[in-house]
């Protein structure tokens, strides 16, 4: 599937900060550029996640990404870098030196916010991953759906207890989540001693779902990945993709079994089925004809 590419540019922090959107693609991308603080998170970039997030859950959002989202055009959100040797930090920490108790809970809340919409959201969440993700970047990094490698020389910084505080934004469950480690003790070892994993360790841990770090043009690579895997995406059914991504996910596993009953009592031999079924069919019985005339 290929576009002419048409994209929208909506600053949320000025340059540091910016969201883009490609309908035609049915893809959005939040582009990280704040050099100077080698893209740690100060509290005005929280504050404008969250509300961006506060969009997407409202019932008449303003915002086109979120008005898009409802629509069902976007599919795929992609984080990206643009600091050299930095995919992103946590918190800014001049800013946190300086914070009210008032002003800390809020820069949680809000993290918590954005990094709950990474997981659990509607779009397909992609931390293309580039250089150094450290403390609440790390949390970021390992909140998305999946992680991608765009260059080999990644780390993934597990730093939190080295400024005395433990993960803050959710990372805890997703380590839960994702099998690292074989109990709650070894995961608070590893943050305890605030871990480092290179790109070796995130394969080994299962945590790098396409790796275009060896090929002569990544980017080029991540492109085409990308596009074969929105086209694949939006192949599923709606009402399915959402059954599968955003309701499965929610359920607890003492009701996984009966859900997953339901869900295919749902679709099987359903309009949409037997649609596809059929196409399927007609599509073979027209290539065994071509055969037979060749």
């Amino acid at each position: 599937m290929t576009h002419a590419s048409t994209s929208t540019l909506y600053p949320l922090l000025g340059e540091r900060l910016s969201l883009e959107i490609k309908p035609k693609e049915r893809l959005a991308l939040l582009h990280f550029n704040d050099p100077s603080a080698r893209n740690a998170i100060s509290a005005e970039a929280a504050s404008a996640l969250s509300e961006l997030v506060t969009q997407c859950q409202s019932q008449s959002p303003s915002h086109p990404f979120a008005q898009l989202i409802h629509n069902g055009t976007l599919l795929v959100l992609i984080l990206r870098s643009h600091v050299s040797g930095t995919f992103l930090a946590g918190g800014d920490l001049k800013a946190i030196a300086n914070f009210t108790p008032e002003e800390g809970q809020k820069f949680t809340d809000d993290m918590r916010t954005f990094t709950q919409f990474l997981r659990e959201g509607p779009l397909v969440s992609v931390a293309a991953l580039t250089g150094v993700a450290a403390g609440g970047g790390s949390e970021i990094a390992l909140a998305c759906d999946l992680r991608v490698a765009l260059e080999a020389n990644l780390r993934i910084d597990l730093a939190q207890s080295r400024w005395g505080v433990p993960a803050g934004w959710g990372m805890m469950n997703d380590l839960r989540a994702r099998g690292i480690y074989g109990s709650e003790r070894r995961r608070g070892i590893a943050v305890a001693s605030h871990e480092s994993w290179n790109i070796s360790h995130l394969s080994c841990f299962g945590l790098l779902d396409a790796r275009f770090d060896d090929s002569p043009n990544p980017e080029f690579s991540f492109q085409t990945w990308l596009e074969d895997f929105i086209v694949r995406l939006a192949d599923c059914p709606d009402s399915l993709r959402r059954a599968l991504i955003i309701d499965r996910p929610k359920q607890s596993d003492s009701h996984l079994e009966d859900f997953d009953r339901a869900l295919f009592g749902r679709f099987w031999l359903g309009e949409v089925h037997l649609q596809r079924v059929a196409a399927y069919i007609q599509k073979r019985l027209a290539k065994n004809r071509e055969s037979t005339q060749s």
